[in-house]
């Protein structure tokens, strides 16, 4: 998708949707044909070494069945590293192969379309989504749920491929230019030694207490790296790292530079939220997997997909804290942005991490992120009475929806109220 190539191939008067619409159907195609490939070497070995006829018919049918499902994908990813790169694409597609594994098997699975090729296929090859047979009567061999996913497939599919098409025809200039520059602005600063060094410092004296305190169970090893990342050190860290990303463009005349070009100050606001957004992701897998290392030898080491998940989840949670500190941070600079996050780590202290925001804690954005992570609970816990742990599991659920949700919606809406007021601010 880089180095002018899209560019090169427009000079020759190709109208451009036809280019976009043409590679989505290419690439369509080369997924297609190592499935089927496969289906056939499989087919030939049952036949020569096992000596048992392997069903070609069905394995090419829940191909094409497991094919059509991720079609969608194409498109959306397509557009995603055309805009903005690699390291944000290939972020997506992973927290998606997360959720598409653990919530292919619940109830809102519709809404995820990472979900659908995995949850179509469990009722045809009788396979439960975490790699288990299915056993006789279970709720996951109706077969039902298997033209409701292709219909969602191929209707998203078309939205996605003319839609992303009609974005490529605007000629919009790939965002990643953006976010890699604002990269550079850091570099050499005291921002970048805060993105890299400190998480790595947060995670080695966390460790150093767990390694003198092994009586830890590993539930309580999760709920405490998540209790000092999400709740503890998130809204001051994200606080002070908008505040000081902001504070020193603004000392600079940057803005005013950036707005004399002509730059759209929309893509300005929305590269700093990208930006910022990737700043925390990296931080806290960079200090997740120093501190997943350092529990090796542990005899209640977390496994590496429950921290992941967290991580996944508890990043979705962070989206409106982001937003609403770049717009704070715009218009009232770093000490307001500061005073604001030490406000917002009272809340999710008090409020998301004790029972006195059981009701409110969805109404307040800093206590999203450790309320999701929590989670990851449900996949630790060993549940003997399957009442309660189908009580447990229901309510996780909930919490995740309503998480989700309320992030997502909190996040449009700071981001719609601060570029709203960006257009009209004047440095």
């Amino acid at each position: 998708m880089r180095g002018g190539i899209f560019e090169a191939q427009l000079i020759h008067n190709i109208v451009p949707q036809k280019l976009w619409i043409n590679k989505i159907i290419v690439f369509a195609i080369y997924m297609i044909i190592p499935n089927l490939c496969l289906a056939i070497g499989l087919t030939i070995i049952g036949i020569m070494f096992v000596g048992v006829p392997i069903p070609i018919v069905d394995l090419v049918r829940d191909d094409l069945f497991c094919w059509v499902c991720l079609l969608p994908l194409l498109p959306l990813h397509l557009i995603l590293d055309y805009l903005w790169g690699h390291l944000l694409n290939f972020s997506v597609a992973i927290m998606g192969a997360f959720s598409g594994m653990y919530f292919a098997a619940r109830s809102f699975w519709l809404f995820d379309p990472w979900t659908w090729g995995i949850r179509v296929l469990s009722p045809l090859i009788g396979v439960h989504p975490n790699g288990t047979k299915l056993m006789a009567g279970d709720a996951l061999l109706n077969t039902s749920v298997v033209p409701v996913g292709v219909s969602l497939a191929v209707g998203l599919f078309v939205v996605l491929t003319f839609g992303s098409a009609a974005i490529f025809k605007k000629g919009e200039y790939p965002q990643m230019n953006f976010i890699s520059a604002e990269w550079l602005k850091i570099k050499r600063t005291g921002i970048w030694w805060m993105v890299i060094a400190f998480p790595i410092l947060l995670a080695f004296f966390t460790l150093l207490y767990i390694w003198t305190h092994k009586g830890i169970v590993q539930i309580n090893l999760i709920n405490t790296w998540f209790n000092i990342w999400l709740s503890l050190i998130m809204p001051l860290f994200i606080g002070v790292l908008v505040g000081l990303d902001i504070h020193k463009e603004a000392e600079i005349k940057q803005f005013s530079a950036l707005f004399a070009d002509q730059i759209s100050r929309k893509k300005i606001f929305l590269t700093k939220y990208i930006f910022l957004c990737l700043c925390f992701l990296v931080s806290i897998l960079l200090s997740t997997g120093v501190f997943w290392l350092g529990t090796f030898g542990l005899a209640n080491a977390i496994p590496l997909r429950i921290l992941l998940m967290g991580v996944a989840l508890g990043v979705i949670g962070t989206l409106p804290v982001v937003a609403l500190q770049i717009w704070i941070s715009f218009r009232w600079d770093l000490g307001i942005s500061i005073s604001v996050s030490i406000f917002g780590f009272l809340l999710s202290t008090l409020i998301g991490t004790t029972n006195l925001g059981e009701k409110i804690w969805y109404l307040i954005p800093w206590t999203y992120a450790y309320r999701l992570s929590e989670i990851t609970n449900v996949f630790v816990v060993n549940l003997v009475d399957k009442n309660f742990r189908n009580q447990v599991i229901g309510l996780a659920e909930q919490t995740g929806v309503i998480g989700i949700v309320a992030s997502l919606v909190t996040s449009l809406l700071f981001l719609a109220g601060g570029i709203s007021w960006f257009k009209r601010w004047e440095t």
